[in-house]
């Protein structure tokens, strides 16, 4: 079975955040170690997060990815279809012939 894409997300964000962390935060740079602290909390965090998600989708498979589509139902029923203007927008931006102004 396909892992959930909250799965695939959550560990692509950790590790943007891992590898895309400000300068201010390296070792090396001076008078940032509250900040660094933040950081490292920030993604301590997400690996918890990560990791209880991970042990309900092996006890429990299939159950995050059917939550994630009756969330994603639910905000179709609840945003409704978008306005015309933006889908007539999107679309005519969205052809190959006509460039971007």
């Amino acid at each position: 079975m396909a892992k959930p894409v909250i799965l695939r997300d959550l560990r692509g964000v950790i590790e943007a955040l891992d590898v895309l962390r400000p300068y201010s935060l390296t070792p090396t740079a001076h008078a940032a170690g509250a900040q660094r602290a933040a950081w490292r909390n920030v993604l301590r965090d997400l690996r918890g997060i990560e990791a209880v998600l991970i042990t309900i989708d092996a006890f429990k498979p299939g159950i995050l990815s059917a939550l994630e589509s009756a969330a994603i139902e639910e905000l179709q029923v609840e945003r409704g279809d978008p306005p015309t203007e933006i889908t007539a927008l999107i679309s005519r931006y969205c052809r190959r012939k006509e460039p971007l102004r």
